[in-house]
């Protein structure tokens, strides 16, 4: 029997188990450093199929750990489960609909329901196949909490969770298949808090200063920096307090969130410091005090080639998500509802993806069939969003895939993703993603010199340092 038909084998003696676990953290939908139903019921499953669990990683209540098996290699699974807000939304409804009572309610628009769970089902079949083999080697599950809100893995990065792992695999939700020879975003993220003086803004102006002010001049200011900055950087900004709503008060404090996205962690950190630099100037010119607060920071994700190269034969060999006529069926109701803008995006990507002869059929089923194949020579994409993932890729060889778990060329972040994530669409997503994975890890323990190629590579593409963006 080879090793797919044995896997296929311990997936099916845990489907049910498993796709419960899914859609229940996904009613659950809890917020990032609230997923505490979510981490425990992870945690339940893990220590009843014999994983020993460490707790509180890093001092963070819904982080944990759970291995099984000893000695080499140790292979990571990065596990996560944390919702985003606003994203209510009906399972399988094919028009946005918000679960009743819960209008402004949370929802996985990122699909991390199903991401936590597949590596679940992965690292339960690999302690399995392990324990049926009696062989050497350890699966680690990685609870990754809140990686919407700045994430725990650079945190385990820094204090050495991942340094005796000789890989790490994760996925993620998308509308397509593949291993991509990808880059994400590096991200500084930062509250900038300024402090002036208040006074009637009528009858004595010239004592106050105005923190408002203050925050309106850095803001041109970092409009005007923008021009100055490595191309495709991006300079993000929200107000968190404008200094209350009397228009008759000079504002004595005033809060703002900038964030500072860029390929590399350090053109990241060097855009940060000139940010900074213009609050500090913006403060100058109005009299405030300016003090900045870190919130989160991630550093740039990379491939590791030689890892994926190992998940891209697993992906060849076990295929995406094997869709059937109500899939196609949902996937085209959903597309009823694009917009003219997506529309346009849903063309792009079809004829980027397929051959002309094909494009027809996709926007009639519009899922994805194709598996991407992983291609070293050439950066196939870059994505301009940010992932704590980076930062385990900066301590141990680190390779991830995705996976179509929604209709072609709708955005994640979206209710069509939380809809989705609780359908049998996300179900089918989720069996085919725990396949490759723990697939993968097998491949892994197969391989050895494969993992020497691999950390040999690591080391040379960051030469064995790594400085904590947080």
């Amino acid at each position: 029997m080879s090793a797919l038909h044995e896997i296929d084998a311990l997936l099916e003696g845990k489907k049910q188990e498993i796709l419960q676990a899914s859609d229940t953290i996904w009613e659950y939908a809890e917020l990032s450093r609230e997923e505490i139903k979510s981490s425990e019921l992870l945690i339940s499953i893990l220590e009843k199929a014999g994983f020993t669990i460490e707790r509180n990683i890093c001092g963070v209540e819904t982080a944990f750990i759970a291995s099984y098996g000893s000695g080499k290699p140790v292979m990571a699974l990065l596990g996560e489960y944390d919702a985003l807000a606003n994203l209510s939304q009906v399972a399988g409804a094919t028009e946005k609909c918000a679960c009743p009572g819960q209008e402004h309610g949370s929802g996985h628009g990122c699909g991390h329901n199903l991401l936590g769970t597949a590596c679940l089902a992965a690292a339960l079949a690999v302690k399995d196949y392990l324990q049926q083999h009696q062989l050497p080697g350890t699966i680690r599950y990685y609870g990754c909490a809140a990686e919407e809100e700045g994430g725990v893995k650079p945190w385990m990065a820094r204090d050495g969770y991942f340094d005796d792992c000789d890989c790490a695999f994760t996925w993620h939700p998308s509308d397509t298949t593949g291993v991509f020879n990808l880059r994400h975003y590096a991200d500084k993220v930062f509250y900038v808090e300024f402090f002036g003086k208040s006074a009637h803004a009528a009858a004595s102006p010239e004592m106050g200063r105005s923190a408002l002010d203050a925050c309106e001049l850095m803001n041109i200011g970092c409009n005007y920096l923008r021009e100055h900055v490595v191309p495709n950087s991006r300079i993000h900004y929200a107000y968190v307090d404008a200094g209350g709503t009397a228009y008759n008060i000079v504002q004595s404090h005033c809060v703002m969130k900038y964030g500072v996205r860029s390929m590399y962690i350090k053109d990241a950190e060097e855009i940060t410091e000139r940010v900074k630099d213009v609050a500090r100037g913006a403060a100058l010119m109005t009299g405030t005090r300016v003090e900045f607060k870190p919130l989160m920071g991630y550093s740039d994700c990379f491939q590791n080639a030689a890892c994926a190269q190992i998940l891209n034969e697993a992906m060849e060999e076990a295929g995406g998500p094997q869709w059937d006529d109500a899939d196609y069926a949902a996937a085209a109701a959903y597309l009823k509802t694009y917009d003219p803008s997506m529309l346009d995006k849903l063309a792009d990507v079809i004829k980027g993806r397929y051959p002309k002869d094909q494009w027809q059929e996709k926007k009639a089923y519009p899922l994805d069939t194709q598996v991407t194949a992983f291609d070293p020579t050439r950066l196939q994409a870059v994505s301009a969003g940010s992932t704590d993932v980076g930062d385990v890729g900066y301590v141990t060889p680190t390779a991830q895939f995705v996976m179509a778990t929604r209709t072609l060329a709708t955005p994640a972040h979206s209710w069509y993703q939380t809809s989705a994530g609780g359908s049998t669409i996300g179900h089918k997503a989720v069996l085919a993603a725990a396949r490759v994975l723990a697939l993968a890890c097998v491949k892994a323990l197969e391989q050895p010199e494969q993992l020497e190629k691999a950390r040999a590579e690591w080391l040379e593409t960051t030469g064995g340092e790594y400085h904590c963006p947080m």
